[in-house]
């Protein structure tokens, strides 16, 4: 049975979702909007703390001056909980919590006056981190309405009305900013799920195409040896430490998948092959010389394509004969894989589409190659090409006649 035990590392991308989430609540996000709602707490406490000493004159009832440091506490209170960056809404504002702080907020204007106008700095900041701009603006212009309608000398009055401003300016800043800086962590997040989940499918394909050429070769060597061992023993044990050549280079692929491109070579895969093959009983035909100095991404690139290709021929056909030719053009490198002992319906793209040809196409289409796979008769032609920029000679592709010389039933069929 198996148990899910905890992710040392929560906020790691390759963590599960479940997993990530509770680390992003610890993560440089939630730090961001902690220390917004805090700012923003702290901006709206020194005005509450203004407006209660101006209240508190030696003349003011004690109900005022306690009803003001209520009031400035209860908005204190909702902006951080529940306003914007709020504890309990992340990076968005409750509706009515900021309806509740415009309503603190104007309503005890015409009772405690002027002294009280400064919390309408918090109040227009909330509106404009809650509202879009179209909303925003004629909602702050009605906020300063009731401060128009106090009489007396006008410039206290201005100076109020700048002091609320750049608090509403303050705390709108803050705020948006702790927004963008949670959209730029989500953001990253985002692409490092996506390197991670690139990674995997690397991973999943260098698999595949590492192991299937390796158990299957191991596999028919195997069978192989098992019936070799009452007829010819020295046979069988030739077979079998080939196999164990075999097993210990799947070994060595296997750790080498941490890197980017591994050190396949065309020529020592394309002599691997033809001794499966001929293990196999598959009489082939094998020239690569023009392609031994390719460009190490190329190079591991082709002989994987030839992995794939040796691999197919050896789980889905009856192949008698196979061709492997590699050789340049004016446009790049091709690679070139025939063989008879197929049964498909002429003209198809392939008797085996699976994981492993889809994986070649989408690796060589990265590098803007091509891969071609048809059907002909009874056999699978499988054609990679791969451009190539400089340092490579062109030179001329196989003919009918050239292939005639060697397995002149395959480039019959395959010639059209």
């Amino acid at each position: 049975m198996n148990q899910r035990h905890p992710n040392p590392f929560p906020g790691d991308p390759a963590a599960p979702p479940e997993s990530r989430a509770t680390g992003a609540e610890e993560g440089p996000a939630a730090s961001a909007r902690r220390l917004a709602r805090r700012l923003a707490a702290a901006v709206t406490g020194c005005c509450g703390a203004l407006a209660a000493l101006h209240t508190a004159r030696p003349d003011a009832s004690s109900l005022r001056v306690s009803s003001c440091a209520a009031l400035a506490f209860l908005i204190i209170f909702i902006q951080y909980e529940f306003g914007a960056s709020g504890r309990r809404t992340g990076n968005a504002a409750h509706p009515l919590a900021l309806a509740a702080q415009l309503l603190l907020t104007c309503l005890p204007l015409p009772w405690l006056g002027l002294d009280w106008a400064l919390m309408c700095g918090p109040a227009a900041g909330a509106a404009l981190l809650a509202l879009p701009p179209g909303a925003a603006g004629p909602l702050c212009g009605l906020i300063a309405v009731p401060l128009l309608l106090f009489g007396g000398d006008l410039l206290p009055l201005a100076r109020t009305c700048c002091a609320a401003a750049v608090v509403a300016l303050v705390l709108h800043g803050v705020g948006r900013l702790a927004a963008l800086t949670a959209q730029a962590h989500e953001s990253r997040a985002a692409l490092a799920d996506r390197a991670v989940a690139a990674e995997r499918l690397r991973l999943a394909r260098d698999l595949h195409d590492l192991l299937g050429y390796s158990v299957s070769a191991i596999t028919l060597k195997g069978e192989l040896s098992h019936r070799l061992i009452p007829v010819d023993p020295e046979l069988a044990r030739a077979e079998l430490a080939s196999m164990l050549r075999i097993s210990r280079q799947a070994l060595a692929d296997i750790r080498t998948l941490s890197s980017r491109y591994r050190k396949l070579s065309l020529a020592n895969e394309a002599r691997a092959a033809a001794q499966v093959l001929e293990a196999a009983n598959i009489a082939t035909e094998v020239d690569v010389k023009e392609c031994e100095s390719l460009p190490p991404a190329t190079d591991a690139l082709l002989a994987t394509v030839l992995r794939e290709g040796v691999t197919n021929i050896i789980r889905h056909s009856n192949a008698q004969k196979c061709v492997l030719r590699a050789y340049c053009r004016a446009d790049g490198i091709h690679l070139m894989l025939v063989n008879d002992g197929v049964r498909a319906r002429e003209g198809a793209p392939t008797p085996h589409a699976g994981a492993g040809i889809e994986n070649l196409t989408e690796r060589l289409a990265a590098v803007g190659g091509r891969l071609h796979a048809r059907v002909s008769g009874d056999c699978f032609r499988l054609v990679a090409e791969i451009p190539v920029e400089g340092g490579i000679p062109a030179c001329a592709a196989p003919t009918v006649e050239e292939l005639n010389g060697g397995t002149g039933a395959i480039s019959k069929s395959t010639a059209g």
